[in-house]
């Protein structure tokens, strides 16, 4: 067989795939272009591009662990309805992701509120390693916490677009986010210490918060209201977050009374696993069907027959 390089550019599948991927590109510029703003403004104060880092891994982690899987595992399901016409289904579908997502992403925003003075002081090193250096990654933590819940929703929304072939939709979105978080974040200019990394944080938050509710009210225009309402979802999830996070919090000052770096990871540890223990117990008792649904889906790792959405919410 004999391969002969041609201008694939040229093949008119190409070019669609390409004009797909424009917007993309953009979006993930637009993404970056405020990452970097938001660092070189926390540079106005001693340690806030180091602090303003650590909260940022924090942030990602959340997305990675929750937003991430539950968007990439919708898109080729939303896409087979959507070519197929199933409007119906491509709604149920969608809101089984949001419920999902959320399912994860608020008690992470919450936990990371809660505990942002003790993981903080988990990962401060070297010259973070001080009351002040601690302060400053605190703050950022629990003012990036709300961006968790709205980066969620706007990733999984971005991806139900992407299903649907409309890139260009995210990318007016994420528009109105770098727009809002460039506007909000200049009042950093005004401030001074702390409150520079809060504003910050609060920018970004805010403007996530924004472009989330821009993506998914047009989502909801287009598609009409699911058959389930998200709310009583949503509840459930607040509900056991809230409650978790005290007993969570007093476990971290407990363990916090041992000294040293290692009292505080463990503290973080402890905290982590009682919260997430109160917060299973606790959507055990409400029986949540997400939490079906994720243990459903260990039965599918481990080699076991899965149980559907449906199957799960009949049971």
């Amino acid at each position: 067989m004999r391969l002969v390089p041609r201008a694939g550019w040229r093949d008119p599948e190409v070019r669609v795939v390409v004009r797909r991927a424009l917007p993309s590109l953009a979006q993930a510029g637009l993404l970056a272009l405020q990452i970097v703003t938001l660092l070189a403004l926390a540079n106005r104060v001693p340690g806030g591009v180091v602090a303003f880092q650590i909260a940022l891994n924090f942030y990602f982690l959340a997305i990675a662990l929750g937003a991430t899987p539950v968007a990439l595992s919708l898109l080729p399901r939303l896409a087979r309805m959507h070519a197929a016409g199933d409007l119906t289904g491509f709604r149920e579908v969608l809101r089984h992701g949001f419920a999902l997502g959320l399912f994860i992403a608020i008690p992470a925003a919450v936990g990371y509120l809660g505990l942002a003075r003790p993981a903080a002081r988990a990962v401060s090193f070297g010259r973070m390693n001080t009351p002040s250096g601690v302060t400053l990654v605190a703050v950022a933590l629990a003012a990036l916490a709300v961006a968790v819940i709205a980066q969620t929703v706007f990733m999984i929304a971005t991806y139900a677009s992407y299903a649907r072939k409309d890139t260009r939709t995210p990318l007016v979105s994420m528009m109105l986010q770098a727009t809002t978080c460039l506007s909000l974040a200049s009042i950093a200019l005004f401030v001074h210490g702390t409150a520079i990394l809060i504003v910050l944080g609060s920018a970004f938050s805010a403007s996530i918060t924004v472009a989330a509710l821009h993506l998914s009210l047009h989502l909801r225009r287009d598609l009409g209201p699911a058959r389930d309402r998200l709310a009583p979802s949503l509840a459930r999830a607040g509900v056991g977050a809230v409650v978790m996070v005290v007993p969570a919090w007093l476990t971290a000052n407990a363990v916090l009374d041992w000294s040293g770096r290692l009292g505080s990871r463990l503290a973080v540890l402890a905290a982590a696993l009682v919260g997430t223990g109160i917060f299973v117990a606790t959507q055990a008792a409400l029986k949540t069907p997400e939490l079906a649904w994720l243990a459903s889906g260990f039965d599918q790792l481990r080699g076991r027959t899965p149980r559907t959405p449906a199957e799960v919410t009949d049971a």
